[in-house]
């Protein structure tokens, strides 16, 4: 869906781009036999640098849960957003309806206006449901995972020492990978937020322009003429009552 291959069709790159009911692929963990080198890295490091390195891990595991805060509220303020123009669009609805349908699109530019019109509708109907999905999305419930100690992990300081630093790096790098899919979704949504704005103002732009050109023609109008300005009435204004 989001991760679109720079290298993929064009064709395939659009498809990407408009297929948003998909998922992004699950995040890839560090695998066991990883897990193994990462722990006998860390107990064969110097003390110094290992205690240096721990310091390093808890501040980057509390910037990241920050950073997944961040996401999610920017996810909620986009539903928000999209809600706020959701209605409004609700209300507008009506106007624009009863406005192009007295568009008689007898020349070339009613029928253009009415053509964007429904195609600026269509495209901020489908933009908005993209966004809310995706917004939701990137607000969803995943695992994340924590650095924990437990009684029984270790006999002594250096043990809980050993333990601690190597849960601190497993937490930061599987966290780091999930973090990839709330990111992706906000993105994508925001994409999708920024096309249903810019299709809003087109619609509205192409029935301000109907109405400005004149193009709009109300039903009794357009066959209907002055009493006064008609055959009948020039011929009864002319007789003279005996």
């Amino acid at each position: 869906m989001t991760a679109a291959i720079q290298d993929a069709p064009s064709w395939r790159r659009a498809y990407d781009w408009i297929n948003f009911w998909s998922r992004l692929p699950r995040a890839i963990l560090l695998t066991q036999q990883q897990h193994k080198q990462i722990s006998e890295q860390i107990r064969t490091m110097p003390p110094a640098g290992r205690r240096l390195l721990i310091t390093a891990w808890e501040r980057q595991n509390d910037q990241l849960s920050k950073d997944l805060e961040s996401v999610r509220n920017r996810g909620m303020a986009l539903l928000t957003a999209t809600g706020v123009i959701s209605g409004v669009i609700t209300l507008l609805i009506p106007i624009i309806a009863a406005a192009h349908g007295e568009l008689k699109p007898t020349s070339l530019l009613p029928a253009v206006l009415l053509f964007v019109a429904v195609v600026a509708f269509l495209v901020t109907t489908y933009c908005a449901v993209a966004t809310v999905v995706l917004g939701i999305r990137s607000q969803e419930v995943d695992v994340w995972a924590q650095s924990e100690l437990h009684p029984g992990d270790g006999n002594s300081a250096l043990a809980y020492e050993l333990v601690y630093a190597f849960t601190l790096y497993i937490t930061y790098s599987d966290n780091v990978s999930r973090f990839a899919n709330p990111v992706g979704y906000l993105r994508q949504a925001q994409a999708y937020f920024r096309t249903l704005v810019q299709a809003l103002a087109v619609l509205l732009l192409a029935s301000v322009v109907a109405v400005a050109a004149g193009v709009l023609v109300p039903d009794g109008g357009a066959s209907g003429s002055h009493p006064l300005h008609s055959p009948a009435g020039s011929a009864s204004a002319g007789r003279v009552n005996p």
